[in-house]
């Protein structure tokens, strides 16, 4: 053997000094173990070389003349292409021909090895960069004959695909020559090549791949599939050229034979980065030095999807049909071009047949003619008229109709009109026109089913959406009064007649006013509302209307809200007993208004004083007025809920509405109210009425016509030109409303139903010796009123000391008296807590009443 070893040491020794670590491996089976296969740890070659006795004396040892050169950094970043032509014969011929052709100047320098079973090594090593581990770069799906030899080997799972290129690079190894028959074919040093001319012989070596992981092509929806004999993408695919593709994307041809096409990357000037295989259509990709995934393949309309429209399949989608790819069916196309012409298209898709353009413009005259909108019936397969609910959608929208908080409106021009459910889906049906009866009838049935089945769901979630935004609406400084015949907008400084077509944006119809506002210069002017404001809520001391009056007007008729102006009003009346009330001109009050803004009413016994205050209130309604209020609410559930609406209601369910759209509530009551803290006092603003109605028989008697039917056009334009001066003083006030004193009735009225009529009584009594003191011990003050309750008044009704205190401020307040309210005080050596009260009070029938002279 060692005769045989040194006749082969004089080409193993070159080896061993070019720094390639070497190997012995078997040359026949040994103990179980396979020819071709290394003795002992051979890994430890992968980071030590051999040296030259080391190596004789392994190979000696084990009695073989074969060596292997590991492959990697210990041989000098040492990679090998290996060809294994029996798995797929000619491939040795046809890599090492293109290798030629393509990188002639990087062949001839290339070592290459023949193996005994007619394939071949291709060695080099890499300048700069170590090598990857062992690689496959090709291969094929194994036939059933190659499966079955496989099984018939013992192997339970066969391998379904087997690797004609691969690589052995970092923990591989391959024979060397003249191990086992493997010879020198083309006797150069092994090159040292850079890794960008490696990775060009990789990438050729992978274009004859045919197991390719192609990457999915992109498909349409399920509906679009429906619409096709061969989709958009489909027919891109095949009838895409590949050069134009790659080309419009700045990539580069380079090469072209019977199978393939080769291209280079935008950002290089040689060597192979995708190629296009003629036969399965599919571009296969190499380089890392793009979005795309390498070594992987890629349909034309992937590529074009990729590089065109960022990946956006939509838009790749969109794009193929304007270019005219995808084959239509003939029945979708029919459908698609009556609905097209009903509908006023400018053209149908690019990719139908030219039959089909056609006969789409044939019907596009007819259709338009016969229905502006499109019609939203139509035959399904059984000759049955069936509803579109798409077309019904688009009929709607260009009839104006939209979705407005759950509730149908109606565009016609510049005016938007609330409607009901049966409304809108009536005028829906009136625009069914068909001159044969049965025809009509059908189409009739057809709808009333269709309306049955998913009326309320288009009217809930398909019907657009309409927005507000671009109505005309009030502010904080400007409010709109819409006439018959002009608008009329109300700003601090004037209020102006505009003319509609003057006017920029949409207005509420329910707004609009049904009758004519008459300028300045038409009839005389009748002040007949003033004089009932003066009768009913009493003149200010030149005998006007007072200025607070006007300014609730005007807070009421300006539709807009506020959270610094939320307001309350509250209608009482000056008389002590509410019995002696009632006919003040209250209600009337609330009524004449209702020719400017809208109020919806509910009586105080149908309201429900919680979470479902507002369910009788009309959303389109912007003062929701509640008459006849029981002698005790919540007054602090009232603030709340105008501070912060929500609403419930039955039939609609419950949601919150904000500040701008919650109405404004008016209070009328024989009673009075409470407003017991800081908050109630900022949010209710009262209109106290005097008996000037009541004691003469009510407004109608003492005026000879009823509010406002027997208005005279003069009585009219009076009652506008004072509404729309209210409107205006009231901005100029910046829309707040300054509290207004009560008058002695009204304030006493309101203390007892806060505090009772036996705690005025108390405090009367007893207010000149707290004053005529100069204090009073807490203690005392408690006694007393704890001995006037076990007197006058029933344990039940007894105030908490708190409440009490608050009754006493609130007496002092009003008369203008000073309380110090449980202040330290020395008294013999002691501090004690004393009440301290201060100034001059005078008892209300000590005034003189004012009376109003009419």
């Amino acid at each position: 053997m060692a005769v045989a070893l040194a006749n082969i040491w004089a080409e193993i020794l070159p080896l061993i000094k070019d720094g390639v670590s070497l190997i012995a491996v078997r040359e026949k089976e040994e103990k179980g173990r396979p020819a071709k296969t290394p003795y002992g740890y051979w890994t430890e070659f992968q980071s030590r070389r051999a040296d030259e006795s080391e190596l004789w004396q392994i190979m000696e040892s084990h009695d073989t003349n074969a060596v292997a050169a590991v492959c990697g950094a210990i041989s000098g970043n040492l990679e090998c292409i290996d060809i294994d032509s029996k798995y797929y014969p000619g491939i040795d011929a046809q890599l090492l021909a293109d290798m030629n052709k393509f990188y002639p100047h990087l062949y001839t320098r290339l070592r290459v090895h023949r193996t005994p079973s007619g394939g071949y090594h291709i060695l080099y090593r890499i300048q700069d960069h170590l090598p990857e581990g062992n690689q496959k770069l090709a291969g094929r799906p194994t036939s059933e004959a190659e499966q079955q030899a496989q099984r018939d080997r013992g192997v339970k799972r066969p391998s379904k695909n087997v690797n004609f290129l691969e690589t052995r690079g970092e923990g591989g190894y391959f024979l060397y020559p003249p191990s086992m028959g493997y010879s020198v074919h083309q006797n150069n040093p092994i090159p040292i090549i850079s890794w960008e001319e490696r990775c060009s012989l990789i990438n050729l070596c992978r274009t004859y791949d045919e197991v390719v992981r192609v990457a999915p092509s992109p498909k349409p929806t399920q509906a679009q599939e429906s619409y096709y004999t061969t989709n958009p993408f489909e027919d891109y695919n095949f009838r895409c050229d590949p050069l134009e593709l790659m080309q419009s994307q700045g990539w580069s041809f380079l090469r072209e034979n019977a199978k393939f096409i080769w291209f280079t990357r935008p950002d290089k000037t040689e060597g192979v980065s995708a190629s296009w295989n003629k036969e399965k259509r599919v571009f296969y990709v190499f380089t890392t030095s793009t979005d795309l995934e390498a070594t992987r393949g890629y349909n034309p309309a992937t590529l074009l999807a990729e590089f065109t429209f960022d990946g956006d399949k939509k838009q790749a989608f969109r794009w193929l049909i304007d270019q005219g790819y995808g084959k239509v069916k003939r029945a979708v196309e029919q459908s698609i071009i009556k609905k097209a012409a009903i509908n006023g298209t400018a053209a149908v898709p690019a990719n139908f047949s030219k039959e089909a353009q056609e006969e789409f413009q044939r019907l596009q005259v007819q259709y338009q003619q016969q229905h502006p909108h499109g019609i939203f019936w139509e035959y399904d397969d059984k000759g049955k008229f069936v509803i579109s609910r798409q077309d019904f959608l688009h009929v709607a929208h260009q009839l104006g109709f939209r979705l407005y908080k759950n509730e149908a409106v109606q565009i016609n021009g510049s005016f938007v009109m609330r409607i009901t459910l049966i409304e809108f889906f009536g005028m829906m049906k009136d625009y069914i026109q068909e001159e044969e009866a049965d025809v009509y009838k059908d189409i009739c049935n057809a709808y009333e089913k269709f309306i049955q089945a998913s009326g309320k769901f288009i009217l809930d979630s398909r019907l657009e959406k309409f927005e507000d935004t671009d109505c005309v609406q009030d502010s904080s400084d400007v409010c709109y009064k819409f006439y018959n015949n002009v608008a009329v907008r109300i700003t601090a400084t004037g209020i102006k007649a505009i003319e509609y077509d003057k006017i920029d944006g949409f207005i509420w119809a329910d707004k609009m006013l049904s009758r004519n506002y008459q300028s300045q210069s038409d009839a005389a002017t009748e002040d007949l509302y003033e004089r009932y404001l003066k009768n009913a809520t009493g003149p200010d001391e030149k005998g006007n209307v007072k200025d607070y009056v006007k300014n609730v007007i005007g807070f009421l008729c300006h539709d807009y809200n506020s959270p610094i102006s939320l307001y309350a009003i509250i209608l009482t009346e000056m008389v002590n007993d509410p019995r002696e009330g009632g006919g003040s001109g209250k209600n009337i009050f609330v009524n004449l208004l209702k020719n400017f803004i809208g109020v919806s009413t509910a009586s105080g016994a149908m309201i429900k004083w919680d979470d479902k205050f507002y369910a009788v209130w009309n959303d389109s309604s912007r003062i929701y007025f509640i008459p006849d209020i029981p002698k005790k609410i919540n007054w602090e559930f009232i603030k709340s809920t105008i501070e912060d609406p929500y609403i419930n209601k039955k039939y609609k369910g419950e949601y919150s509405v904000n500040i701008q759209d919650s109405p404004k509530v008016v209070f009328n009551t024989n009673y009075s109210y409470e407003d017991s803290d800081g908050g109630l006092k900022r949010r209710f603003r009262p209109v106290e009425f005097t008996d000037y109605y009541t004691v003469r028989g009510g407004v109608d008697v003492v005026h000879g016509k009823l509010f406002p039917e027997g208005f005279t056009k003069e009585e009219w334009k009076g009652f506008d030109d004072f509404v729309l001066r209210c409107i205006q003083f009231h901005l100029q006030q910046g829309c707040k409303i300054d509290l207004a004193d009560l008058s002695d009735n009204g304030w006493e009225k309101k203390f007892n139903i806060q505090y009772g009529e036996k705690t005025l009584e108390f405090i009367s009594d007893n207010i000149q010796t707290w004053l005529a003191s100069d204090y009073v011990e807490v203690s005392n003050f408690q006694k007393s009123y704890d001995d006037y309750v076990a007197t006058e008044l029933k344990e039940k009704y007894k105030l908490s000391q708190r409440t009490l205190n608050n009754a006493v401020r609130d007496f002092c307040e009003r008369y203008e008296l000073s309380f110090g309210q449980s202040v330290v005080k020395k008294v013999a050596h002691s501090s004690r807590r004393v009440h301290v009260f201060e100034g001059e009070y005078i008892a209300d029938q000590d005034i003189e009443r004012e009376e109003y002279p009419f």
